[in-house]
């Protein structure tokens, strides 16, 4: 009976451990409302998510500028949600699981009005789970006193992860741009001079400025059961998503785009499927992973497949990322991805659009030539 015991506190101690083992892997996303700052447009809002999976034993998350900068902390600044990544369902967490820190001071509650060039706010341990994670920082306004000075400014989101003797750097970066102010009358009359002799210039900051407020790619992710998304072959059938830029007069082409699976969950088991690592998809008629867009282009991305010897939902057939090798063993098994119905977390990323979240669900029969798309 005791060795018995003995082997069962054994088995739970290394699964606990392989458990907490998991490696951190997060993804920082650093909004501003306003990218170009003006004598009559002094602010900007500022929002930072920190998406992903694993346990840290502590976190902190750092805003860095290279210029001092104005933060306004209007109300409570962090949500945290443990267990869904939908940003409407996020809930707020209490002050006594965050820090902030300016120039070595520490406080529990967040400052109203500080001047600096780094905000440091330190994360708790419970802040993190085994699944999936994001944090939102935000209600925070930031002003420039660099008018008179102007120029561009690069604004970092720095999110520091530490476990045991290991730290995790995920980072984002934004850039800000600052409009000169008019000092005096000397200063308008230069500016008008300017406009009237220098027509280049004026038609470079048109198309640095302002085209890129109002020309810009409008991405949107489609799923249907048709033909174009749902193709059979004679011993397999293929889910695949269609990737679509708009095509009205403010579309602009997106750049280097790709999608990233980020994550499965079993709704028929109703838990996350693990270890899983985040892996690009591939595009159907490319043999690379990102590529340009043109205005009122879409193309196909592959999902999932089956094939007709073998009930299992196959999500990496295409790609050359691998799967986490105890995930493949469970495969192997039937213990995991067998029929039932999945929901896919999905991202599109690009160069110049910010970044698009969207959840998919499939379902696995246990007949061949049934595997579709579900609301």
């Amino acid at each position: 009976m005791k060795y018995k015991l003995f082997l069962i506190l054994v088995i739970f101690i290394l699964t606990a451990g392989s458990a907490f083992s998991q490696t951190p892997n997060y993804e920082v996303v650093l909004k501003l409302s306003n990218h170009n700052i003006n004598a009559e447009n002094k602010q900007s809002d500022l929002s930072v998510d920190v998406i992903g999976y694993g346990t840290c034993d502590s976190g902190q998350l750092t805003i860095a500028s290279e210029t001092p900068l104005t933060y306004l902390f209007v109300g409570k600044t962090l949500l945290f949600n443990g267990h869904n990544l939908s940003g409407d369902a996020l809930k707020e967490a209490g002050t006594e699981f965050v820090n902030y820190c300016v120039e070595g001071n520490c406080s529990f509650e967040p400052p109203t009005k500080i001047v600096t060039n780094s905000v440091d706010i330190d994360l708790d341990k419970s802040l993190f789970s085994t699944e999936e994670t994001r944090l939102q920082l935000k209600n925070i306004d930031i002003e420039c006193d660099c008018l008179s000075e102007g120029g561009e400014y690069a604004l970092d989101a720095i999110f520091f992860c530490k476990k045991g003797n290991e730290s995790y750097i995920f980072k984002d970066k934004a850039q800000l741009r600052v409009m000169f102010e008019k000092e005096d009358e000397q200063h308008t009359t230069a500016f008008w001079a300017l406009i009237v002799s220098g027509f280049a210039v004026l038609l470079t900051l048109v198309k640095d400025f302002f085209i890129p407020i109002f020309f810009k790619p409008r991405l949107t992710l489609e799923v249907e059961n048709d033909s174009e998304c749902i193709e059979d072959a004679k011993d397999s059938r293929w889910l695949r998503m269609r990737l679509r830029n708009g095509g009205g007069y403010f579309t602009r082409k997106a750049q280097g785009c790709y999608v990233k699976l980020l994550g499965v969950r079993n709704l028929s088991k109703k838990d996350e499927i693990k270890p899983f690592n985040p892996f690009p998809l591939p595009w159907v008629l490319y043999d690379t992973y990102k590529e340009d867009m043109a205005r009122g282009e879409y193309h196909l991305i592959d999902l999932a497949c089956e094939f007709q010897n073998r009930r299992v939902l196959v999500i990496n057939s295409k790609t050359k990322y691998k799967i986490p090798n105890e995930l493949q063993k469970a495969i192997h098994r039937g213990e995991e991805f067998g029929p039932g119905k999945y929901l896919f977390r999905i991202a599109v990323y690009g160069n110049n659009f910010k970044p698009i979240f969207e959840d998919v669900k499939v379902e696995l029969t246990k007949e061949f030539g049934e595997l579709k798309y579900i609301k």
